[in-house]
């Protein structure tokens, strides 16, 4: 397929994309979402895996710790801003991935894979655990109203940022360099 026609066809189908929240149909946007999310996850995870080789197992743990960040910074008092809870959850990711990876790094082969398979059940006991914080087996409930709209859009544009940079990288020394780790 010729470039110009494809990315007209992107561009068309992102913009219809884009539209789905403003028609009135939660069940279709909140299953685009999850396609995108899905996307998102399963992209991410080939960079690590795929192009780097590292077995990460436990790569839905970051997943999660993401989206309680989220969801606690969005329920408080102090943060009602779905941006400002996205940043938050970015945050609090990037700081709990440094700290793991001091430790997990230094892991080769299937170790590096059993420990991060580890924090699996790790995670989900210390989510079931800490009620006054997670909610629990429960969870936490987020206000539909003004959320699913803007996660949709920011999923839409994390889904289209994650292919723009699987191409790049995919293309550039640097995506020969990690095929050939």
């Amino acid at each position: 397929m010729n470039r110009a026609v494809f990315a007209v066809v992107a561009t068309i189908v992102v913009a219809g994309l884009a539209v789905l929240p403003l028609l009135g149909a939660p069940y279709w946007t909140t299953f685009v979402f999850s396609i995108l999310i899905a996307y998102v996850l399963a992209q991410s995870w080939d960079w690590v895996a795929g192009e780097m080789g590292y077995i990460n197992l436990g790569h839905y743990v970051f997943y999660g710790i993401g989206a309680y960040a989220f969801a606690i910074a969005l329920t408080s008092a102090l943060m009602p801003s779905v941006p400002l809870a996205m940043v938050i959850a970015v945050l609090v990711v990037a700081i709990v991935a440094a700290v793991l990876a001091l430790p997990l790094f230094r892991l080769r082969g299937d170790y590096f894979a059993f420990g991060t398979l580890a924090l699996l059940p790790l995670a989900e006991v210390l989510t079931n655990n800490n009620t006054w914080l997670t909610g629990g087996a429960d969870g936490i409930v987020l206000p539909v109203a003004h959320v699913l709209q803007a996660a949709f859009w920011l999923a839409l544009i994390l889904a289209v940022a994650s292919f723009a940079v699987t191409l790049v990288i995919n293309r550039a020394p640097f995506g020969f360099a990690l095929r050939s780790i």
